[in-house]
Protein backbone atom coordinates (compact mmCIF):
# COMPACT_ATOMS: atom_id res chain seq x y z
CA UNK A 1 0.00 0.00 0.00
CA UNK A 2 3.23 2.15 0.42
CA UNK A 3 3.06 2.59 -2.89
CA UNK A 4 -0.29 3.27 -3.53
CA UNK A 5 -0.15 6.18 -1.19
CA UNK A 6 3.00 7.67 -2.45
CA UNK A 7 1.41 7.79 -6.08
CA UNK A 8 -1.21 10.33 -4.26
CA UNK A 9 1.35 12.84 -3.68
CA UNK A 10 1.54 13.54 -0.44
CA UNK A 11 4.59 12.74 1.79
CA UNK A 12 4.39 9.46 3.29
CA UNK A 13 5.49 8.88 7.24
CA UNK A 14 5.44 5.61 8.94
CA UNK A 15 4.81 6.23 12.52
CA UNK A 16 6.28 3.62 14.29
CA UNK A 17 7.71 2.42 17.61
CA UNK A 18 11.11 3.05 19.81
CA UNK A 19 11.07 -0.34 20.84
CA UNK A 20 13.59 -2.54 20.23
CA UNK A 21 10.93 -5.32 18.92
CA UNK A 22 10.64 -2.41 15.83
CA UNK A 23 14.27 -2.28 15.15
CA UNK A 24 13.91 -4.27 12.07
CA UNK A 25 10.93 -2.23 10.73
CA UNK A 26 13.65 0.87 10.84
CA UNK A 27 16.55 -1.36 9.58
CA UNK A 28 13.28 -2.17 6.57
CA UNK A 29 12.33 1.55 5.98
CA UNK A 30 16.06 2.87 5.88
CA UNK A 31 17.17 0.18 3.59
CA UNK A 32 13.97 1.61 1.21
CA UNK A 33 14.32 4.99 1.56
CA UNK A 34 11.02 5.11 3.35
CA UNK A 35 10.06 8.20 5.50
CA UNK A 36 9.85 7.44 9.50
CA UNK A 37 9.88 8.23 12.85
CA UNK A 38 9.92 6.31 15.90
CA UNK A 39 8.68 7.38 19.13
CA UNK A 40 6.70 6.63 22.14
CA UNK A 41 5.03 2.80 22.29
CA UNK A 42 2.10 3.34 24.48
CA UNK A 43 1.58 6.78 23.80
CA UNK A 44 0.31 6.86 20.30
CA UNK A 45 -0.87 10.30 20.60
CA UNK A 46 2.07 11.32 21.29
CA UNK A 47 3.87 9.77 18.81
CA UNK A 48 1.80 11.21 15.95
CA UNK A 49 2.16 14.57 17.48
CA UNK A 50 6.04 14.07 17.29
CA UNK A 51 6.32 12.65 14.01
CA UNK A 52 4.05 15.47 12.83
CA UNK A 53 6.35 18.56 13.81
CA UNK A 54 9.32 16.55 12.71
CA UNK A 55 8.55 16.68 9.34
CA UNK A 56 6.65 20.03 9.92
CA UNK A 57 3.20 18.56 9.23
CA UNK A 58 0.09 20.87 10.62
CA UNK A 59 -2.55 18.55 8.62
CA UNK A 60 -1.91 14.57 8.72
CA UNK A 61 -4.23 11.67 6.81
CA UNK A 62 -4.12 8.66 8.87
CA UNK A 63 -3.63 5.17 7.81
CA UNK A 64 -3.68 2.65 10.65
CA UNK A 65 -1.53 -0.33 10.50
CA UNK A 66 -4.24 -2.57 11.22
CA UNK A 67 -6.28 -1.29 8.22
CA UNK A 68 -4.57 -2.76 5.28
CA UNK A 69 -6.48 -2.69 2.00
CA UNK A 70 -7.14 1.26 2.40
CA UNK A 71 -9.15 2.18 -0.42
CA UNK A 72 -7.28 4.97 -2.99
CA UNK A 73 -10.71 6.20 -4.43
CA UNK A 74 -11.92 6.95 -1.06
CA UNK A 75 -8.77 8.43 -0.31
CA UNK A 76 -8.87 10.28 -2.20
CA UNK A 77 -12.37 11.88 -2.06
CA UNK A 78 -11.10 12.89 1.78
CA UNK A 79 -8.23 14.37 0.30
CA UNK A 80 -10.41 16.95 -1.78
CA UNK A 81 -13.04 17.47 0.92
CA UNK A 82 -9.83 18.22 3.30
CA UNK A 83 -9.01 20.79 1.18
CA UNK A 84 -12.30 22.35 0.21
CA UNK A 85 -12.80 22.23 3.82
CA UNK A 86 -9.69 24.00 5.65
CA UNK A 87 -11.37 25.45 8.67
CA UNK A 88 -12.55 21.39 9.81
CA UNK A 89 -10.29 20.12 12.98
CA UNK A 90 -11.50 16.41 11.74
CA UNK A 91 -13.26 14.61 8.53
CA UNK A 92 -14.07 11.29 8.08
CA UNK A 93 -16.35 9.25 6.39
CA UNK A 94 -19.00 7.44 8.46
CA UNK A 95 -21.29 4.44 8.49
CA UNK A 96 -24.35 3.98 10.92
CA UNK A 97 -23.43 7.87 12.75
CA UNK A 98 -20.28 6.75 13.49
CA UNK A 99 -16.80 7.67 11.96
CA UNK A 100 -14.91 4.75 9.86
CA UNK A 101 -12.68 4.13 11.67
CA UNK A 102 -14.53 2.72 14.20
CA UNK A 103 -16.10 0.49 11.80
CA UNK A 104 -14.80 -3.34 11.07
CA UNK A 105 -14.64 -2.52 6.98
CA UNK A 106 -10.63 -1.53 7.62
CA UNK A 107 -10.30 0.53 4.75
CA UNK A 108 -10.68 3.87 5.63
CA UNK A 109 -8.28 7.04 6.19
CA UNK A 110 -9.30 10.04 8.66
CA UNK A 111 -7.94 13.54 8.32
CA UNK A 112 -7.21 15.54 11.42
CA UNK A 113 -5.29 18.46 12.14
CA UNK A 114 -2.17 18.88 14.38
CA UNK A 115 -3.73 21.35 16.38
CA UNK A 116 -6.66 19.38 17.21
CA UNK A 117 -4.35 16.63 18.32
CA UNK A 118 -2.47 19.29 20.40
CA UNK A 119 -5.94 19.64 22.24
CA UNK A 120 -6.83 16.24 23.05
CA UNK A 121 -3.73 16.08 24.43
CA UNK A 122 -4.51 18.66 26.88
CA UNK A 123 -7.42 16.56 28.45
CA UNK A 124 -4.84 14.08 29.69
CA UNK A 125 -6.80 11.05 29.41
CA UNK A 126 -4.70 8.30 29.10
CA UNK A 127 -7.79 6.27 26.85
CA UNK A 128 -6.86 9.41 24.23
CA UNK A 129 -3.22 8.52 24.36
CA UNK A 130 -3.92 5.05 22.65
CA UNK A 131 -6.48 5.80 20.75
CA UNK A 132 -5.53 8.99 18.77
CA UNK A 133 -8.66 10.40 17.43
CA UNK A 134 -11.06 9.05 20.05
CA UNK A 135 -10.46 12.57 21.91
CA UNK A 136 -12.17 14.67 19.30
CA UNK A 137 -15.58 12.52 17.87
CA UNK A 138 -16.30 11.86 21.63
CA UNK A 139 -15.70 16.00 21.96
CA UNK A 140 -17.85 17.32 19.35
CA UNK A 141 -18.90 20.42 20.81
CA UNK A 142 -14.88 21.20 21.14
CA UNK A 143 -14.00 20.77 17.71
CA UNK A 144 -14.93 21.04 14.61
CA UNK A 145 -15.84 17.75 12.70
CA UNK A 146 -17.07 17.15 9.63
CA UNK A 147 -18.62 13.69 8.90
CA UNK A 148 -19.94 11.95 5.40
CA UNK A 149 -22.52 9.28 5.70
CA UNK A 150 -21.69 6.47 3.33
CA UNK A 151 -24.49 3.86 4.50
CA UNK A 152 -25.93 3.99 1.30
CA UNK A 153 -22.56 3.17 -1.05
CA UNK A 154 -21.40 0.46 2.06
CA UNK A 155 -24.36 -0.96 3.86
CA UNK A 156 -24.70 -4.11 1.16
CA UNK A 157 -20.82 -4.68 2.14
CA UNK A 158 -21.78 -4.42 6.02
CA UNK A 159 -20.46 -8.27 6.31
CA UNK A 160 -16.95 -7.20 5.07
CA UNK A 161 -13.97 -6.98 7.88
CA UNK A 162 -11.01 -6.24 6.61
CA UNK A 163 -9.59 -4.74 9.78
CA UNK A 164 -6.95 -6.37 11.33
CA UNK A 165 -7.01 -7.38 15.36
CA UNK A 166 -6.74 -10.52 16.11
CA UNK A 167 -5.19 -14.05 14.61
CA UNK A 168 -8.49 -15.33 12.93
CA UNK A 169 -8.27 -10.85 11.27
CA UNK A 170 -4.85 -11.93 9.91
CA UNK A 171 -6.01 -15.41 9.02
CA UNK A 172 -8.53 -14.07 7.06
CA UNK A 173 -6.41 -10.97 5.71
CA UNK A 174 -3.88 -13.65 4.26
CA UNK A 175 -6.59 -15.47 2.69
CA UNK A 176 -7.71 -12.23 0.81
CA UNK A 177 -4.03 -11.75 -0.14
CA UNK A 178 -4.09 -15.56 -1.69
CA UNK A 179 -7.48 -14.69 -3.46
CA UNK A 180 -6.09 -11.66 -4.98
CA UNK A 181 -2.23 -12.13 -5.15
CA UNK A 182 -1.17 -9.37 -8.28
CA UNK A 183 -4.31 -8.37 -9.35
CA UNK A 184 -4.48 -4.34 -9.15
CA UNK A 185 -7.59 -3.72 -7.11
CA UNK A 186 -7.82 -0.44 -5.88
CA UNK A 187 -11.71 -0.24 -4.67
CA UNK A 188 -13.16 -1.55 -2.12
CA UNK A 189 -16.30 -2.57 -3.82
CA UNK A 190 -14.32 -4.48 -6.21
CA UNK A 191 -12.87 -6.39 -3.64
CA UNK A 192 -16.00 -6.72 -1.64
CA UNK A 193 -17.61 -8.68 -4.28
CA UNK A 194 -14.31 -11.08 -4.84
CA UNK A 195 -14.78 -11.57 -0.62
CA UNK A 196 -18.64 -12.38 -1.35
CA UNK A 197 -18.02 -14.62 -3.61
CA UNK A 198 -15.78 -16.69 -1.44
CA UNK A 199 -18.88 -18.00 1.01
CA UNK A 200 -16.25 -19.61 3.10
CA UNK A 201 -14.42 -16.32 3.79
CA UNK A 202 -17.30 -13.87 3.80
CA UNK A 203 -18.74 -16.29 6.44
CA UNK A 204 -15.56 -16.21 9.07
CA UNK A 205 -15.31 -12.60 8.69
CA UNK A 206 -18.88 -12.29 9.42
CA UNK A 207 -18.13 -14.38 12.31
CA UNK A 208 -15.48 -12.47 13.55
CA UNK A 209 -17.76 -8.86 12.98
CA UNK A 210 -20.09 -10.87 15.73
CA UNK A 211 -17.11 -11.66 18.05
CA UNK A 212 -15.42 -8.00 18.00
CA UNK A 213 -19.30 -5.89 18.39
CA UNK A 214 -18.85 -4.15 21.50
Amino acid sequence: QLEKLAEIGIPVVIATTNSQNDDILADFFEERKILFYRGNEENVLRRYIDAAEKFNFDKIIRVCSDNPFIDIPFLKRLLNIAHENTEKDYISFSFQNKPTILSHFGIFAEYVTLNALKKVESYENRFYTEHVTYGIYSNPDAFNIMLIPLDNEIAKFNGIRLTVDDQKDYENTLAVHEIIQNEHIERFEDLAEIIISNQTLFERMKTQIERNTK
